[in-house]
């Protein structure tokens, strides 16, 4: 399924970005601890880009896992497994996953 692909590079995007966060919290902790100024800190770091390649990854990754979660339980429904059984699998309760389908179709 296409959708797995998709979330694979969502995945891989997230990681590489939430690394260059770490590099950057830690370059900023290290001046921190030195004691450097906050403003002079701060400039030592690229966190307003990082922080925000961070909020769009996490959102790309969380709209596509949910995407290719819905694909999946559409399979396996086709396949006659029941929405009880495919939350178990996902571990997680049926109620919220019979909820969702009630509010629409998987």
């Amino acid at each position: 399924m296409a959708i797995l692909d998709e979330l694979d590079s969502a995945i891989g995007a997230a990681a590489s970005v939430l690394e260059a966060s770490r590099v950057d919290n830690r370059r900023f902790r290290e001046s921190i601890v030195r004691g450097d100024p906050l403003p002079e800190a701060m400039k030592a770091v690229t966190a307003p880009e990082v922080l925000g390649d961070v909020a769009r990854v996490l959102k790309n990754l969380e709209e596509t896992r949910h995407r290719s979660r819905t694909a999946v339980f559409a399979v396996g429904m086709a396949e006659g497994v029941s929405i009880g059984e495919l939350a178990r699998l996902y571990g997680f309760s049926a109620r919220p996953a019979l909820r969702k389908r009630g509010a629409r179709a998987l």
